[in-house]
């Protein structure tokens, strides 16, 4: 499917990470999948927030970069 995007990650000895996801690196409005060490962990449309922008901004601080959507990944049972 070409409107679908597709993130690939590799990794080990973490129980969960967070994807910072800005509309100048994908389009945010077509559906992404995030597949972690080969299986898939979300499906579906990011929505930017402005929270989410600012809790990349408080915890991060970037203020020269807007983070505008995240999804969390939980890898731990």
């Amino acid at each position: 499917d070409k409107e679908r995007r597709r993130i690939d990650v590799i990794a080990e000895n973490v129980a969960s990470f967070r994807l910072h996801l800005a509309p100048d690196m994908l389009d945010l409005s077509k559906p992404l999948v995030v597949v972690v060490n080969n299986r898939s962990r979300f499906e579906g449309v990011v929505t930017p927030t402005l929270e989410s922008l600012l809790t990349d901004q408080l915890a991060l601080g970037r203020g020269w970069r807007a983070f505008t959507a995240q999804i969390d990944i939980v890898l731990s049972p």
